[in-house]
């Protein structure tokens, strides 16, 4: 398998597993015969696990909101069908319900266009600068 570059999420996995280390030679200094250090080592370990899946689930999030709507802003795609001004535009090899921007201009077949705002699954779509001088 190959290696790659440690992060500051490497870096702060590894102080907690340190930490918790740090806190049950502790307990078991303070406490050495009691029932806490009994269950000591299992809520260390699922307070461990809560925070990592948090820590995981919210980096997901964070990734699923940026990719398909900032990343589609601004992008090139091409009319496939249309109904006047709405249609379907294939945007890089998907197909996708389209309006025109501001209900200004009807889409042709075969046109290219620019994303400027997307609204659930529908993008709103202008034509580019030189399909709008070759149709005037």
């Amino acid at each position: 398998m190959g290696s790659r570059p440690a992060t500051r999420r490497d870096y702060i996995g590894a102080a907690f597993i340190v930490f918790v280390g740090l806190v049950g030679l502790t307990l078991r200094g303070l406490y050495p015969n009691s029932a806490i250090m009994q269950l000591a080592p299992f809520i260390l370990l699922y307070s461990f696990l809560a925070i990592s899946l948090y820590l995981a689930h919210r980096e997901n999030i964070r990734k699923q909101k940026l990719g398909y709507q900032t990343g589609l802003l601004a992008k090139e795609g091409t009319v496939v069908s249309t109904t006047g001004k709405a249609g379907v535009v294939r945007i890089r090899g998907e197909l996708w319900a389209a309006r025109s921007f501001g209900d200004r201009e009807e889409l042709a077949e075969g046109d290219t266009v620019l994303i400027r705002r997307v609204e659930g699954l529908t993008l709103f779509v202008e034509r580019t600068a030189s399909q709008s001088k070759q149709t005037k």
